[in-house]
Order: structure tokens, then sequence, then C-alpha cells
């Protein structure tokens, strides 16, 4: 017991460093507070370029970080969630990365992993996105809800979004939209 609660803490710090110090000094990322409030017209949102890729809208006082080469991270807090930690209440993650296979491919993976590890689907739709045939699933987990959004992308590439919050979490829904669907393609 001891030595998963040195364990848990030994990463809670590593994660924090992590989280603070590296995306601010290699990304130039601005520290700010989070905003945890539905999307209103007076939200001011920010853009992020991923050179030669795509741009994505997030709100202001959130943080970007480029965690790979491939994989973009939005959330709106600077938390590090280790072990069996519940998800914070107002806490929200996207995860945004290109998927280097065809759009039906990865749709078809998408809702078959979801099924096979009991998750439910609430609800799947399909968008145009700035352009772009897009799919979207919203996700039910036991402690968590998903919005996944799938965008066609170039060159049987996909783009793919996936979302993390509290079900608790009503005014979660506008942001996530709002984000996913700024998405557009350079």
């Amino acid at each position: 017991m001891k030595f998963k609660l040195l364990l848990s803490t030994a990463l809670k710090i590593v994660a924090f460093l992590g989280f603070v110090t590296l995306p601010y000094t290699v990304f130039g990322t601005k520290i700010g507070v989070a905003q945890n409030s539905p999307v209103t017209t007076e939200t001011r949102f920010l853009t992020y370029v991923e050179p030669r890729e795509y741009a994505i809208q997030y709100p202001f006082g959130w943080f970007v970080e480029r965690n790979r080469s491939d994989l973009t991270i939005i959330t709106n807090d600077r938390l590090a969630i280790v072990g069996n930690q519940d998800f914070p209440e107002n806490f929200i993650k996207t995860d945004i990365y290109i998927q280097p296979k065809n759009f039906e491919t990865v749709v078809k993976e998408a809702i078959s992993a979801q099924e096979k590890v009991g998750y439910q689907i609430k609800r799947r739709s399909r968008l145009n996105i700035s352009g772009l045939e897009a799919v979207q699933l919203w996700i039910s987990e036991s402690e968590t809800d998903a919005i996944i959004t799938m965008i066609r992308y170039q060159n049987n590439k996909t783009i793919y979004m996936a979302s993390f919050y509290a079900p608790s979490n009503t005014s979660a829904i506008s942001m996530i939209q709002r984000i996913h669907n700024s998405f557009r393609a350079i």
C-alpha cells in the first residue's frame, strides 16, 4: 500500500513538472485560468496551428500541448490524472491525432472498439466540418463521457478527435462541439 502511494505521488510530481515547464518553454504555451463555463458570445477562442496539417480553435486560458509527433492535447486545466482517481467534474480533455488509415476503416474500428469494451454509443451522426465529411460518436463510459469526431482527411488519412468529460459537466458539450467544429485542414 505504501509503495502505491509513493509511486502515485512520484508520478503526480513528474506529470505536474512536465505539464508546467515543457509546454511553456518548448511550445510557448501561455499559462492562464481555466474556463469551465458554457460557450457564450463573450468566450474568446485562440487558434492552434499544426503547420502543413490543420488549425483548430480552443478557449482562451486552456492549454495546448504537442505530446508526440502525431498527438495534440487540449485541456482546460493542467491536471495529471494518475491511478484510480475519479475524473474531475470540470475537467475537459481533447486528443487530436492523424490516423494513417482511410476514413471508412477508422470509423468502423472506432465503433467496433467502443462496443467491444462495453461502452454505449448514445448518438451517431454524419457531419460536414470545413467542407470535409465527418462522423461523430457520443460515448457513455462508466466515469466519463466522450465525443469522438472522425474527419475524412487527405491521402487516406483521418483526423481523430476524442474529447473526454464528466457526465455531470453539462457545459462541456458546447465547448467540445465548438472545438471539434472549428477544425480546418491546411
